[in-house]
């Protein structure tokens, strides 16, 4: 995370350490949270799926993630679901699938 601030912000963008495990902390708790999350409680009209590559680490290959997301019934941008993946691959998407259907998601795909 260091190594990317200051790449994006520079030498003065310095965090310690205890800070910056702090916020890793913090985002950890908040994906935790909305993972759990129960998805019959979201009323979509429309539902989006895609998926994207990230690099995790420097050097690292980039790796897929999975995600959901819709317009709800007041034509408001919803997050629905996250998911890091060993694939794009079919395989990968039903087992997303299969996971937010367990979650309570109203939708098939």
């Amino acid at each position: 995370m260091q190594a990317a601030l200051t790449e994006a912000l520079g030498e003065s963008a310095a965090v310690s350490k205890s800070t910056m495990s702090r916020v890793c902390e913090d985002i950890a708790a908040q994906f935790e949270e909305v993972g759990r999350r129960r998805l019959d409680e979201v009323a979509l009209d429309d539902l989006f799926l895609d998926g994207s590559h990230f690099k995790y680490h420097q050097g690292a290959a980039a790796e897929p993630v999975l995600a959901a997301w819709g317009i709800d019934t007041d034509g408001k941008p919803v997050f629905v679901r996250l998911e890091a993946a060993s694939s794009e691959s079919g395989d990968a998407w039903g087992g997303f699938c299969a996971d937010s259907a367990s979650a309570g998601w109203p939708v098939r795909c």
